[in-house]
């Protein structure tokens, strides 16, 4: 029965058959699926899949949930229809933001001015939950408007029987412009509805029954959209060719290409990838427009998909090992969040959620042995009441009695003071104060040995640690990032702030008990198989506050975090001003002697300045060759004209001339004066 009950979906050749429902027409907004089809991404993963055109009535969930087809793409309605109880998953999300859009007649400038007036195309239906939003943040709903049917036509908003239609910017728009109409185009995502499109899904059934399929389909829809954004060109011509019912130009197809580049983002985030905090925005916007009642739960933990886990290859000796081993037990530090506590005889934290998926990955129980402190918890570990410590940084010491996997989790290593502290740019400088750290911390043994003489306070908790320096009886407190952000933002805002990070991160693995290395070898490959994904989850869980109707804890969060970080760069800003000013006195005191110098020095030299351009204005040079007149020996100017010499000269030079005749001419010209002066000189 179960061979014929199956034997539809698997051809001759060995391929899965399964149908794929897209949410419209053929159009390059499923080119990634063609994609997949044709360049044979499909094929390759051992899938044949047939692509079933929207046509009037159908619900793309319904026939999800009744096995007419295995997958579909969807609108954000999805997300309603998930919190409402149907049974389905989201496997990947396209387009970032819906194109959907309405364009108005030029006169109608804002969304506000639509009251009253046709739109063609706009309902009250979860599908429009996109311009319902945008509405909503102008006081306006479906009954402020006159609606009506939609035509799937241009021509009413052309040629003006309508005030507005409902577009895709991908599509009509390019008609709207191609016909030289004007418009005014109001898109909800410049007023915040960033709601996403082409969501593929299937149901949870599916995903159940036939997970390495559900696998191969969505890993082989990704691939073949990469390859239709890169070859888009090729792409349009294979539209037009196999794919082309609305019979769109070439020149469409590309404008439709262009903006679904612009939609995808790809190059912010990557083909595929689902944002939870997305979700959760989406579904209070649905809570908001009263598509969903108030109280409804935003968990999406069995919504968006989650690879399955692969099982981890052990060896025989480690499979015989765990077939044996009744339980793991493990000690905890029992008083350090987010990383791990043990609350009313809980194990809860970060760490019990990497136990879950351990536990999980070789199917025997871990058994929590409870601890009243780490130093308890670390004595157990010596005395092997427990088989592993589940995060804890190896140190010499400690590697006498325990072997450690690789770190899973790694945070920078910082103190934390008094607001009215400075900030700390070398640790050496304060290591004279008293400073808290938690008893028997792996960095109590590192620091004392990287910076000898350095004072440190061993407390009983992360708790009390800050307390003291709460009370200024310590001057700071030695921990990890994410713990001492996790109780400042929590405790200790406007008191405490961090003040300073150390070189080394605290790199954090498992300790697990020296003389069981087979355990060691499975622990490591449970380590070395997390995911980015389970690690980010598990992060963004503890390390942000989880969302809740009626207060935006995750803003609080972030504006928490923000002020912890603005106080710590104020503190670095004042203490760089402070430092830099200083330097500016000292050179400014070492200019003002220099100054003083100069002055005098420039004093002597404006003297001798003052002499030289005296002599220097005595001094001046004719310089080239100078035409003179061969027989009344005049000379030509700079004008061209012939003037007497000595005013040439005069002009040029500034010399004065006084005439004289020498003894030579005197004797030629007039003989007997010239016979005269020589008697009277002899």
């Amino acid at each position: 029965m179960c061979i014929l009950l199956w034997t539809p979906f698997v051809q001759a050749d060995g391929l899965d058959k399964i149908r794929l429902q897209l949410q419209w027409k053929h159009q390059f907004e499923f080119a990634g699926f063609y994609a997949a089809k044709e360049k044979g991404f499909y094929g390759d993963a051992g899938l044949d899949v047939e692509l079933i055109e929207f046509d009037t009535g159908m619900d793309p969930i319904e026939r999800v949930l009744n096995k007419d087809v295995q997958f579909a793409v969807g609108y954000s309605s999805i997300i309603s229809e998930y919190l409402e109880g149907k049974p389905i998953v989201l496997l990947a999300n396209f387009f970032k933001y819906s194109p959907i859009a309405i364009v108005a007649q030029p006169h109608i400038k804002t969304p506000k001015d639509l009251v009253g007036k046709k739109i063609m195309g706009i309902s009250d239906s979860v599908g429009d939950i996109t311009l319902l939003m945008m509405l909503d943040k102008f006081g306006m709903n479906p009954d402020s408007i006159v609606n009506v049917p939609p035509e799937y036509s241009i021509d009413a908003f052309v040629n003006g029987s309508v005030d507005a239609m409902v577009v895709f910017t991908t599509n009509e728009v390019f008609q709207i412009e191609s016909a030289g109409k004007k418009y005014n185009l109001f898109d909800p995502t410049v007023y915040g509805a960033e709601y996403y499109d082409v969501n593929l899904f299937t149901s949870q059934a599916e995903l159940k029954n036939n997970p390495s399929r559900v696998k191969r389909f969505r890993e082989a829809s990704i691939k073949g959209w990469e390859y239709a954004l890169r070859n888009q060109s090729e792409i349009i011509n294979l539209v037009r060719e196999k794919y082309n019912s609305q019979n769109k130009s070439k020149e469409s197809l590309a404008f439709e290409a262009k903006q679904i580049w612009n939609i995808m983002m790809p190059k912010v985030h990557a083909i595929g990838s689902i944002d939870e905090q997305r979700l959760k925005m989406i579904g209070s916007d649905l809570i908001q427009l009263g598509i969903l009642p108030d109280g409804t739960l935003l968990n999406f933990e069995n919504f968006i998909y989650k690879e399955p886990l692969k099982a981890p290859e052990f060896t025989e000796a480690e499979q015989q090992y765990l077939n044996d081993k009744g339980a793991i037990t493990f000690c905890v530090d029992p008083r350090w969040m987010p990383f791990e506590e043990i609350n009313n005889g809980t194990h809860v934290g970060m760490t019990a959620d990497y136990i879950k998926i351990f536990q999980d990955k070789i199917n025997i129980p871990f058994k929590l042995i409870p601890t009243q402190s780490w130093e308890e918890s670390l004595n157990f570990a010596k005395q092997r009441k427990c088989d592993i410590l589940s995060l804890a940084m190896p140190t010499p010491a400690r590697r006498v009695y325990m072997d450690f996997t690789s770190p899973y989790l790694s945070y920078p290593l910082v103190i934390a003071t008094r607001t009215d502290s400075l900030f700390i740019l070398d640790i050496a400088e304060v290591m004279n104060n008293p400073l808290g750290i938690v008893k028997e911390y792996a960095f109590v043994e590192i620091l004392r040995r990287k910076y000898p003489g350095i004072n440190l306070v061993e407390v009983a908790s992360l708790e009390e640690g800050l307390d003291q320096v709460a009370r200024g009886n310590l001057y700071g407190h030695i921990d990890s990032l994410g713990t001492i952000g996790y109780i400042l933002q929590k405790e200790y805002i406007g008191e405490l702030k961090i003040a300073g990070k150390f070189e080394k991160n605290w790199e954090l693995g498992i300790g697990v008990r020296n003389d069981d290395p087979v355990l060691l070898g499975i622990l490591q490959k449970m380590v070395k198989g997390i995911t980015p994904i389970q690690h980010q989850k598990i992060a963004n869980k503890w390390i942000s506050v989880t969302f809740e109707k009626g207060v935006d804890y995750d803003l609080v969060w972030k504006i928490s975090i923000a002020s912890l970080m603005s106080l710590c760069l104020f503190a670095l800003y004042s203490w760089q001003v402070r430092k830099r000013n200083q330097q500016i006195f000292l050179k400014n005191n070492q200019l003002e002697k220099i100054g003083a110098l100069l002055r005098e020095n420039n004093s002597e030299l404006e003297g001798k300045n003052k002499a030289l351009q005296g002599a220097l204005d005595e001094i001046k040079i004719l310089r080239g060759i100078l035409p003179i007149c061969s027989f009344c020996k005049n000379i030509r100017n700079d004008e061209g004209y012939y003037e007497r010499i000595e005013a040439y000269i005069h002009k040029h030079s500034g010399v004065d001339f006084s005439h004289t005749i020498c003894p030579e001419c005197m004797e030629k010209h007039y003989p007997e004066e010239h016979t005269l002066i020589n008697r009277q000189m002899t």
